[in-house]
């Protein structure tokens, strides 16, 4: 049996992270645009595709991109520290 998900335990899926995690990732990153973190919420909690947020919230999709990217290297990152706690 195939699994849903192919990456690592740490890989944040769009509509599979949860609001609490979501808050706490973005606490600590250096992302600080109200709008971008709103686009980016949307993405990771509610699952909307990166086409109708960038839509929704007039970002370019090449920002998102970058942002996406930006949370997934935390996420990983937050995950490695764990042993150490």
């Amino acid at each position: 049996m195939k699994h849903m998900f192919l990456h690592e335990r740490y890989y944040l899926y769009s509509g599979f992270v949860t609001e609490k995690h979501f808050s706490l990732l973005i606490e600590i990153s250096t992302i600080r645009s109200d709008k971008i973190r709103k686009a980016l919420s949307v993405y990771f909690v509610d699952g909307e595709s990166r086409s109708n947020v960038c839509e929704k919230y007039n970002v370019a999709q090449s920002c998102l991109s970058m942002k996406i990217k930006e949370l997934q290297r935390l996420s990983k990152f937050v995950y490695e520290l764990q042993p150490f706690y």
